[in-house]
């Protein structure tokens, strides 16, 4: 996978945080599978290319948390 990192470990965490579902809304405003917070999605969509639009594409989704996992950031998901 992209940026080194376990797909399954991946999908696992994706399952807790969101049940797979890439439209998911948390309470406290973090959205979709990995369940980004808006302002930490803007910052890692900026530097790949992405838009504020692309926070519901599960590609985008999935590439920045590897990304975010790879820069040392796994513990931002409790799952």
């Amino acid at each position: 996978m992209e940026f080194g990192q376990d797909p399954e470990a991946m999908l696992a965490v994706a399952a807790c945080e969101s049940t797979l579902r890439p439209d998911a809304l948390g309470r406290a405003g973090e959205r979709g599978l990995f369940q980004w917070m808006p302002m930490t999605w803007a910052w890692y969509a900026h530097r790949l290319g992405y838009t504020e639009a692309d926070g519901w594409d599960v590609t985008a989704q999935a590439r920045l948390a590897a990304l975010a996992w790879k820069e040392g950031h796994r513990n931002w998901w409790t799952c």
